[in-house]
């Protein structure tokens, strides 16, 4: 039966102050009309328009939490056995990380935009804890040591992301400025979506050249 412990590693929270202003253009295009911060298509009416900056602000929650499973084996094969029947989907060890967002908007006269953001990231991850250690023999246990830091370091790449991501998006949304008031939100998500599927590809990307750590020492 596998044990679960939880420790929380790290908590910092970063506030930040933005005064950016914004290029909007309105673009009509078969009689329909949309907002972008991007040029309008070929063949759209296009009026552009500088919005004053916003002094929008922010603060940034980050806490990791490391999870244990327990595995035992006073050899290498039955402890190389242990970790991959009781391992995550597979792996030895597994790092994730959520974000959630939070905002508040104000009115201007030419519009809305935000006055405060609130993003919260919470990073979590599961490596091996090797109860029967203190039993084995010395060169296991070294053997051992160098896999499990270099099982970390990797992970510890994965929940590096997770705190980019949250830097980027709090970046990028603070620099919005005002907006029309009905496509504030549609246009955070927007952003928020964009960022959020750059770096996912990244995290992806990290396994693949690394070959899931395996380049980095994680080779037990």
């Amino acid at each position: 039966m596998n044990t679960y412990l939880r420790i929380p590693i790290v908590a910092l929270t970063v506030l930040a102050a933005c005064e950016c202003s914004a290029q909007v253009y309105r673009c009509e295009h078969g009689g329909k009309i949309s907002y972008s911060d991007q040029p309008c298509e070929a063949g759209a009416k296009s009026t552009q328009k500088t919005y004053l900056p916003s002094p929008a602000s922010g603060t940034l929650d980050l806490q990791v939490v490391v999870t244990y499973y327990a595995v035992t084996g006073q050899d290498y094969q039955s402890l190389l056995n242990s970790m991959n029947v009781n391992g995550p989907r597979g792996f030895h060890g597994l790092a994730s990380w959520k974000i959630r967002k939070g905002f508040t908007t104000t009115k201007t006269k030419d519009g809305c935009q935000i006055a405060t953001l609130h993003l919260a990231v919470t990073g979590e991850i599961l490596m091996p804890r090797w109860e029967d250690k203190s039993t084995a023999s010395a060169d296991l246990q070294q053997r051992w040591a160098r896999y499990y830091d270099a099982l970390k370091l990797h992970e510890d790449g994965h929940i590096q992301h997770g705190r980019e991501l949250a830097i980027l998006i709090r970046g990028r949304l603070m620099s919005l400025g005002t907006l029309p008031c009905e496509r504030l939100p549609e246009i955070v998500e927007a952003e928020y979506q964009r960022v959020y599927s750059n770096l996912k590809s990244r995290d992806k990307e990290y396994d693949v050249r690394t070959n899931h750590g395996a380049t980095q020492g994680a080779r037990f």
